[in-house]
């Protein structure tokens, strides 16, 4: 081998943990970010299925009347006295 390669396979070494480390690093942040993608599909897809049943349920509003005269003859009886 010449003396280049020599001090390239040299220098490679000296690196190589280093090396190791940001290759480990930015695939566990690959990890990361696929894992992140798949959960936000994943949710976007539930939210979408969970909006048409509702739809498709077609709910209603219910009204409700109350007759409050009772409660302000009370509340005037007891004022008046």
């Amino acid at each position: 081998m010449s003396q280049a390669k020599v001090d390239n396979y040299k220098k490679n070494k000296a690196n190589r943990q280093k090396m190791m480390k940001k290759e480990k690093f930015l695939h566990r942040l690959e990890m990361v970010g696929i894992t992140l993608v798949c959960v936000v599909f994943v949710g976007w897809i539930g939210y979408s299925i969970y909006a048409k049943v509702e739809r498709a349920q077609g709910t209603t509003q219910e009204t409700v009347e109350f007759d409050a005269s009772a409660v302000q003859n009370y509340v005037s009886g007891l004022t008046q006295d």
